[in-house]
């Protein structure tokens, strides 16, 4: 789920086991999997596990750096029934949709679980927004990020694939021109990348007939509380009538203490 910082839930786990009479006896508490997961997460982990098992602190760390498990600084990242949230601006009728594609999400972003939002809706990641190639001009999306604390750091990231690749199952991995802007008077870039994945085949299977992602992440540092995030497909060189789709757009707290003010 997008919108949800994983974590504070992982701290909600720790503060339960120091704070459980059940679990005074355990003989051992770590994490499993480190080596998959973004340096930020891996900080945080060590830093829970110093917190409450070094230091013997009772109170959720999370509290001392204001995070809380809906920031609730985007809406309506993964795009489930439609654009709510987002200001569309496609350069022709019907260059922005949201749509869906079945088992898209399992099988170019190995998501798990049935996990339904308030209105029974499954975050599955089957669902996206849409834009399709325009020769008139570029699509744009666009949201406002809210609740943001100035000078403190945060994590964009968000999934780009091929909808016609996924949509006809081709293994075709490639850098997708859908990109995310932000304006440099209202925030600090400080680091970005995009990770293009190339694997041969799915990582629970042989088969290889399924589309690649790109996934964006950016951190930056927001001059107000308020910033701009334009997504626009303006740097795609395919071919006018072709279509690329995204999801999973999220912005939470970057844990980097070196960082904070």
């Amino acid at each position: 789920m997008p919108e949800v910082d994983y974590k504070y839930y992982l701290d909600l786990q720790l503060h339960a086991i120091v704070n459980n009479p059940t679990c005074l006896d355990l003989g051992l508490v770590g994490y499993w999997g480190g080596n998959y997961c973004q340096e930020d997460m891996q900080r945080w982990c060590l830093e829970l596990l110093r917190h409450y098992f070094i230091d013997g602190s009772k109170d959720m760390l999370s509290t001392r750096y204001g995070y809380t498990y809906r920031p609730g600084i985007l809406s309506n990242g993964d795009f489930l029934r439609d654009l709510a949230s987002w200001e569309a601006l496609p350069a022709e009728p019907e260059a922005i949709r949201q749509d869906k594609v079945k088992d898209h999400g399992y099988l170019m972003q190995c998501r798990w679980g049935k996990t339904q939002s308030a209105q029974g809706d499954i975050y599955n990641g089957d669902a996206a927004m849409v834009m399709v190639k325009s020769a008139r001009g570029a699509n744009v999306l666009r949201q406002k990020m809210v609740n943001l604390v100035p000078g403190q750091p945060y994590m964009l990231q968000f999934v780009v694939g091929s909808y016609d690749d996924a949509v006809n199952k081709v293994n075709n991995p490639r850098r997708y021109g859908l990109d995310a802007v932000l304006d440099p008077a209202e925030a600090g870039i400080r680091s970005q990348g995009i990770f293009v994945d190339r694997r041969a085949k799915h990582r629970y299977s042989e088969d290889g007939k399924f589309s690649r992602a790109n996934l964006h992440r950016i951190v930056f540092v927001p001059k107000g509380k308020e910033v701009m995030l334009t997504l626009t497909d303006a740097a795609n060189t395919e071919k006018p009538g072709s279509a690329l789709m995204v999801n999973f757009v999220q912005v939470k707290p970057y844990f980097a203490p070196e960082m904070l003010p």
